[in-house]
């Protein structure tokens, strides 16, 4: 669709966890970011956000999915995964997997609460053991990867 987005420095290549953008209509995306390893996180820890988009891109909004005091190696326990019409942030905790899902749909502020008919949910994976079944990145990817061949616009002046 032609859309470029710059969605800011040192976070989204610092997550470690799964992550699948599943919506085959392209309208959802949900880019998860972390703090780069070795950050130093308040006595009360970093909160650690995600992006997301419900109109392919042309806007994000920010809302938090964890806490920690090592954002970048904690983030290895998550999975995030976004579908039509909601997204997923998976907390692996021990053999089990704290699940929090919520609604995507335009017009929802996800740091308001859902407007009436709208409902998200949380659960334990193993109470709902196929709730990630079939989902897919188009790519088959899972993990952030780099493409070296992509630079900033705005490259600083040679010297």
């Amino acid at each position: 669709q032609g859309i470029r987005q710059r969605l800011g420095r040192e976070g989204i290549e610092n997550y470690q966890g799964r992550l699948i953008n599943a919506d085959p209509t392209g309208q959802n995306i949900v880019i998860p970011s972390s703090a780069p390893p070795r950050t130093a996180c308040s006595d009360r820890g970093c909160t650690t956000s995600l992006l997301y988009s419900t109109d392919s891109g042309r806007t994000f909004h920010g809302v938090a999915y964890m806490r920690s005091f090592n954002p970048f190696r904690d983030t290895a326990k998550y999975t995030i995964a976004v579908t039509t019409d909601r997204y997923y942030v998976a907390e692996r905790i021990q053999n089990d997997s704290y699940v929090i899902e919520s609604a995507l749909r335009p017009g929802i502020d996800l740091d308001k609460p859902y407007p009436p008919g709208v409902r998200g949910s949380s659960f334990a994976a193993s109470k709902r053991p196929g709730y990630l079944s079939g989902l897919r990145s188009p790519s088959g990817q899972e993990r952030f990867t780099c493409d070296p061949s992509i630079r900033p616009a705005n490259l600083p002046a040679p010297k």
